[in-house]
């Protein structure tokens, strides 16, 4: 009677042990969709124009007339220098210009008399060219001290710093009282009715970027508004350092909102492709197999039972993923416990999202759940039908 009994406990439970359990899952069909393909940078706000004003005289700034954000004209008297040793200078350039021609008068004199007497047989040819050639150094000499005189005026007209192009004063790096001159900026101006957009893209992103390209802009200052602008200049050399090359993307600012300094995002539209099968992301299972490499893997919903299936990917786009080839549309893939799953493993599915009717390039068309079973609506949270975005 004991071994029976021990006999009849052990065949109980090796039935319940045998019992195959189902894994739940949630279906969901592969669908066409567009791919964008996109490029994103980000950047610096920078003038489209900026000049630096400079003095040309080394000295004290005696009328400073702007402050930053000042708007101004071209032509507009900025600050005046004081004149120091200039008005010397100009005066003793008169001096010398006035000197030079009561030279040339005496040479000119000397220059006549000579012909007289050569003419008349008193003095001879080399005398004559002696009186020439003092008359030409003499007329050089005038000629000399006149272009000095004309370069102590034209220094004299940078003693009045005017401004060289309309715009707005950007920074001012002195005050009045200060000493200026060529080694240090006076102010900046800068013009802001267009901005650029400086930034760095490597050279994967390089090759797909092309001067005209449309841009959109956003500024993270501004939330989600866009400003739409133009690849404007692609630089021709990529930094050795950090393998990555200047890109410049011109803006239109009406109202001068963009400010330069403030942070940029970019993207860059480089291409579209329609009619391509898409599932979503967490659907493809990476597993390693027996030659150490990667295998991208999806499992379909047959009946009750996975089945595991081998795919080739693509590009990836927001939550979605591309599959080249390895299923066609309307494939059941299993999208939420297939990492639990083995070629045959028994499956319950909890929700099954059918196909959209219609799908429109951007993906916005809402998929419909169809919970199998009875006990109302499970609790996995809805997964959408992804096409683009």
């Amino acid at each position: 009677m004991v071994l029976v009994s021990a006999t009849g406990c052990n065949r109980a439970k090796g039935g319940r042990g045998h019992e195959e359990r189902s894994v739940p899952v949630v279906v969901q069909p592969a669908v066409t969709g567009t791919i964008v393909s996109e490029v994103r940078l980000a950047g610096e706000i920078l003038a489209d124009v900026e000049v630096r004003v400079f003095s040309l005289i080394p000295e004290r700034i005696t009328k400073l007339e702007l402050e930053e954000g000042d708007r101004v004209k071209k032509g507009q008297v900025l600050a005046v220098i004081k004149p120091g040793a200039l008005w010397q200078a100009v005066r003793q350039a008169k001096a010398g210009l006035e000197a030079a021609k009561t030279q040339r008068k005496l040479a000119s004199i000397e220059l006549q008399r000579m012909k007289k007497l050569f003419r008349t047989g008193t003095v001879a040819m080399a005398a004559l060219q002696r009186a020439q050639a003092q008359f030409n150094v003499a007329n050089a000499q005038v000629r000399q001290m006149s272009a000095a005189v004309g370069q102590t005026y034209s220094t004299m007209s940078n003693v009045v710093i005017k401004a060289p192009i309309s715009g707005v004063v950007g920074q001012r790096f002195l005050n009045r009282g200060d000493l200026a001159g060529p080694a240090l900026p006076l102010c900046t101006i800068i013009q802001t009715e267009s901005v650029r957009v400086k930034a760095m893209a490597t050279e994967f992103d390089l090759v797909k970027l092309k001067k005209d390209q449309r841009v959109r802009v956003t500024v993270p200052a501004f939330g989600e508004r866009v400003w739409p602008g133009n690849v404007n200049y692609i630089s021709p050399v990529i930094d050795r350092r950090t393998r990555a090359a200047w890109v410049t993307v011109l803006v239109k600012n009406p109202g001068g909102l963009l400010r330069p300094g403030m942070f940029a995002d970019l993207v860059v539209t480089t291409g579209k492709r329609d009619g391509v099968i898409l599932i979503p992301s967490r659907g493809v299972v990476r597993r390693i197999n027996e030659l150490g490499k990667v295998d991208f893997l999806v499992f379909l919903a047959q009946r009750d039972r996975a089945r595991r299936q081998r795919v080739k990917i693509g590009q990836r786009q927001g939550g979605d993923m591309e599959i080249v080839s390895g299923l066609k549309v309307g494939d059941p893939v299993i999208v939420v416990g297939n990492h639990k799953l083995r070629d045959g493993t028994k499956i319950r599915v909890r929700r099954r999202f059918l196909r959209p009717r219609a799908m429109s390039p951007s993906g916005e068309a809402p998929a419909r759940a169809a919970p199998d079973g009875p006990g109302g609506p499970p609790r996995t949270p809805p997964v959408t039908a992804m096409g683009s975005r």
